[in-house]
């Protein structure tokens, strides 16, 4: 059984003198000017809803863009700006048993900026009730989150497994974190009993951190654009699918 994982983080951070740019070594790029922000993310054959997403409010929502479709459509700050770790439906799944702990240690510098990383551990128990057979899981996460207080940010790292009792927790854990997330690294193994672990892995981290003037029309809806709901992939691969 292949684990789904869902990983998608976003900061928007406040800089003093112009803009800036961070480049990750996943492709994605970051900019980032006052209180806005443009995330375009990395080039993928897979089709997906948007490939750019963009705020001037410090986050407070955001805006995201399909450019192949020309297309917008927005969402609160309720979903932007997470990591989201999903092993189980929550529906279908209760938590038997979960522990969190973190602890911050020294880092190496990234992009020329010093750091800090922030290490968590999650580790909870899976009941799930399958057409009246109940399956039982256990699954353990390591989270590394790297960030430099040279750039301040305006959103805190958010992470979540879509189980109350244990984002509660998470969020406990990550409010206190300071500075822009730099690089971050999850670890998660899911492992039923009696069965073999599966294991995800997926990181990354910021190649170049520069500073230039942007234009405040790259952080706005472009021209010509229009609202629609979320559509998967480009109108090409839209109509090849019909």
């Amino acid at each position: 059984m292949k684990i789904a994982f869902f990983a998608f983080f976003m900061v928007a951070a406040i800089t003093a003198d112009g803009g800036t740019v961070l480049k990750r070594s996943n492709g994605a790029i970051l900019s980032i000017d006052g209180h806005s922000y443009r995330l375009d993310l990395p080039e993928s054959k897979e089709p997906r809803a948007h490939d750019a997403i963009v705020s001037s409010d410090g986050d407070k929502t955001a805006t995201y863009l399909n450019q192949g479709n020309r297309t917008w459509f927005q969402r609160g700050s309720d979903s932007v700006g997470a990591t989201s770790l999903r092993f189980g439906i929550p529906l279908l799944a209760k938590v038997e048993k979960h522990h969190v702990e973190w602890h911050d240690e020294p880092a190496e510098p990234i992009a020329g900026h010093p750091a800090t990383k922030r290490v968590l551990r999650i580790n909870y128990s899976l009941i799930h009730d399958m057409s009246g057979t109940l399956i039982r899981s256990k699954v353990s996460a390591i989270i590394l989150l790297t960030a430099t207080a040279d750039l301040p940010p305006v959103v805190q790292p958010d992470i979540r497994t879509r189980f109350p009792e244990i984002d509660r927790e998470l969020s406990a854990a990550l409010s206190s974190m300071a500075g822009l997330l730099v690089a971050q690294a999850l670890t998660v193994t899911q492992t039923y009993d009696g069965g073999k672990p599966f294991t995800d892995v997926q990181s990354w981290t910021t190649d170049s951190i520069v500073e230039k003037p942007l234009p405040a029309s790259m952080f706005k809806v472009p021209q010509g654009f229009v609202h629609q709901l979320p559509q998967v992939g480009t109108m090409e691969m839209q109509h090849a699918n019909r």
